[in-house]
């Protein structure tokens, strides 16, 4: 769920600082499994695991926030992982948010100090 890999990760605390709403965003759900302690996968049946991900064959998943477990997804399952058409729109809509957020908190860190011609 990162860059070109699928969904972009969003972090709450960004989110926040923002001024997103969480809450939409806490309401997006996907089954995801995993094996021990590690990163998250999207669970497939035993013709479909070998296109993304060797872990993802024997996993039964449950739902979880999104929100909560994008930073931890399997880069080999990122791209499967799909939300349904509106959900992707609006976590997209707060990648730009945070996105554009950053941007103008570094134009006003830039433009703090005084200014001189010379």
């Amino acid at each position: 769920m990162r860059r070109d890999r699928g969904l972009p990760v969003l972090r709450e605390k960004e989110l926040l600082a923002a001024g997103v709403d969480v809450g939409p965003l806490r309401r997006i759900t996907v089954v995801l499994g995993r094996a021990g302690g590690g990163k998250w996968h999207a669970p497939a049946e035993k013709v479909e695991w070998r296109s993304h991900c060797r872990y993802a064959q024997h996993l039964t998943g449950s739902p979880l926030a999104l929100l909560d477990v994008c930073e931890h997804v399997c880069r080999h399952c990122a791209p499967v992982v799909s939300v349904e058409p509106g959900e992707e729109a609006l976590w997209r809509a707060a990648a730009y948010v945070v996105a554009a957020d950053g941007r103008v908190r570094r134009l006003e860190d830039q433009e703090a100090g005084p200014r001189s011609w010379v």
